[in-house]
């Protein structure tokens, strides 16, 4: 839990400042990071300083947390690889 709260940490500070380490990522999934970033990194930019991470459940192999911003409530959604790496990451405005 802890682990994959600190990737996720480091992947938001990452999108929001000097952009994210691929290879912290499986090949696929940093595929498609790259695909959707310039639609991607300036919404969450958007999203102001990160105040909060909290973890919420499982979900299935992965986890899911409530991240708070200055300007927006995210739920994310983190999965690991058996070798590690990052194999799922997705984000979407909390639910109220």
């Amino acid at each position: 839990m802890a682990e994959a709260e600190a990737a996720l940490r480091g992947v938001i500070v990452a999108i929001q400042g000097p952009g994210p380490d691929y290879s912290a990522f499986t090949q696929n999934l940093a595929a498609q990071i790259r695909q959707q970033a310039d639609q991607v990194t300036p919404l969450i930019k958007s999203f102001g300083a990160l105040r909060t991470i909290e973890h919420v459940r499982p979900e299935g192999q992965a986890q899911l947390f409530r991240v708070t911003f200055d300007n927006q409530a995210t739920e994310w959604i983190i999965g690991f690889g058996d070798d590690g790496k990052i194999a799922a990451l997705l984000f979407r405005p909390a639910e109220a």
